[in-house]
C-alpha cells in the first residue's frame, strides 16, 4: 500500500469491524423464497448503494437457517467470489447476504464510506491477494486481515467531503460531455442527409482539393 502521513494509524479490519456472512437456503423449497426480506448477491454489489436487490427470502429461511442474519443500514458489503469478487456495497435496506458476501458493521474509528472508498480505490492490490485459477476468490479471513490507513473519525468526513464534491462535479462534467456528444452526433447525420440528398454542393464542398 502507498505511504501515507505518519499521524494515521493502520486499523485492521478484523479488529475494527465486526464481520459477518451469510448462506443460501435449499433451493427445493420454493417456501424460502420471493419473501419480503432483501438477500444480497454478489451481483448486487456495483460499487455503490444497495437499496434494492432482485432476489429475497422469507421469514421461514430466517427461523430454519441461522446463518442467515439481517444486517442493518449502513453496512458495507464485500463480494468475496463470483464474478463481482471485490466489488462492494453499502446496504441503506436492511437485509441478508448469501455466503459469497462478507459483511463489515459496528466501527467507531473509521467510517463506512470512508473504507468504502479504499476497497474501491485498492481492488487491484486486494485481488492480487486473491486464490483460486481463472475466478479468484477472496476469504473472509483476507477481508479481516486488511489493513486500512486513516486519521481521526472528524478528519475522514473532512475527506468524505471532499471526495462527494469532486463527484458532484464530475457528473456535471459527464453530463456536459454527453450533451455535447449528442449534438455532434446530431449535427453529424444531418450532414450526412444533406450530401446524399443533394443539398450540398460536394464539388463546393471540396475547394481547392477538387
Amino acid at each position: 500500500m502507498p505511504q501515507v502521513c505518519e499521524s494515521w494509524r493502520l486499523h485492521r479490519i478484523g479488529r475494527t469491524f465486526r464481520t459477518g456472512s451469510g448462506t443460501t437456503p435449499r433451493s427445493n423449497d420454493p417456501g424460502y423464497f420471493d419473501g419480503e426480506y432483501a438477500w444480497v448477491n454478489t451481483g448486487d454489489l456495483r460499487d455503490s448503494t444497495i437499496n434494492q436487490t432482485r432476489k429475497s427470502v422469507t421469514g421461514k429461511a430466517l427461523r430454519e437457517f441461522s446463518a442467515l442474519r439481517m444486517y442493518s443500514p449502513g453496512a458495507l458489503v464485500v463480494a468475496m467470489y463470483g464474478a463481482t469478487t471485490g466489488r462492494v456495497g453499502i446496504l441503506e435496506i436492511a437485509g441478508c447476504v448469501n455466503q459469497a458476501c462478507c459483511v463489515l458493521y459496528g466501527s467507531h474509528d473509521l467510517r463506512v464510506k470512508y473504507v468504502f472508498h479504499w476497497f474501491t480505490s485498492h481492488r487491484s492490490e486486494i485481488m492480487n491477494l486473491a486464490s483460486g485459477g481463472g475466478q479468484p476468490n477472496i476469504s473472509q479471513e483476507l477481508v479481516r486481515s486488511l489493513q486500512v490507513p486513516g486519521p481521526e473519525p472528524d478528519a475522514q468526513d473532512k475527506i468524505l467531503s471532499v471526495i462527494r464534491e469532486r463527484e458532484v462535479s464530475h457528473r456535471q462534467e459527464t453530463r456536459l460531455l454527453d450533451r455535447r456528444l449528442a449534438l455532434l452526433a446530431e449535427r453529424r447525420q444531418a450532414l450526412i442527409t444533406a450530401a446524399v440528398t443533394g443539398q450540398i454542393d460536394l464539388t463546393t464542398a471540396r475547394g481547392a482539393d477538387v
